[in-house]
């Protein structure tokens, strides 16, 4: 209708407007919706999923052959942000999401958990399909954030899970999670 022009002076007229009107708050309406919808699925800085949109997905996953989750948390992030400043420590995170993206697939997502963690959930993957993208993410030199020369050192530290059948999402992110924390340990 944007395109359309009637100029009769009469109720046409002032009918038209209305409805060119109306189509308008419309067409604001529904980008309004979808960047809404956007937004409550992903994490604004990353561009990642989100923990929201993890629990609308988990049935999916859950319902699929088998699922590999890779958990990330970033070594000294907190140490980071206070001694270079947020800045420093947002650019970090960024990279981070950067290798979370880089190893993701057709099959799988990458969600910001929040803070410093994230997560990489990739389906119907075999167990050997699994520890061979860990093992090639684990040499990845990108796992180190910051230069040699900066003053805090920062990388990721990197577990995985993996489970055939029945999945249950809660407990091999827990599985996950926690064998991030014994890489975390084994840097320390």
């Amino acid at each position: 209708l944007s395109h359309l022009s009637i100029h009769t002076g009469d109720e046409i007229e002032n009918l038209f407007h209305s409805v060119r009107k109306m189509e308008s708050d419309i067409l604001d309406s529904s980008n309004n919706l979808a960047i809404a919808m956007w937004n409550s699925q992903h994490d604004s800085m990353t561009q990642l999923y989100n923990k929201r949109y993890l629990a609308e997905c988990k049935k999916e996953y859950e319902s699929l052959n088998a699922v590999g989750i890779v958990y990330f948390d970033v070594d000294n992030l907190k140490k980071m942000n206070d001694i270079c400043g947020h800045e420093g420590g947002d650019d970090v995170i960024k990279k981070t999401a950067d290798f979370v993206r880089k190893y993701q697939t057709k099959q799988g997502a990458g969600f910001r958990m929040g803070g410093d963690e994230f997560m990489l959930l990739l389906g119907n993957v075999t167990e050997q399909e699994m520890a061979e993208r860990v093992k090639q993410m684990k040499a990845d030199p990108q796992t180190k954030l910051t230069p040699p020369e900066s003053k805090v050192q920062c990388r990721i530290a990197i577990g995985y899970a993996f489970q055939k059948g029945n999945i249950h999402l809660d407990s091999l992110i827990t599985e996950a999670d926690q064998n991030m924390y014994l890489d975390k340990q084994s840097h320390r």
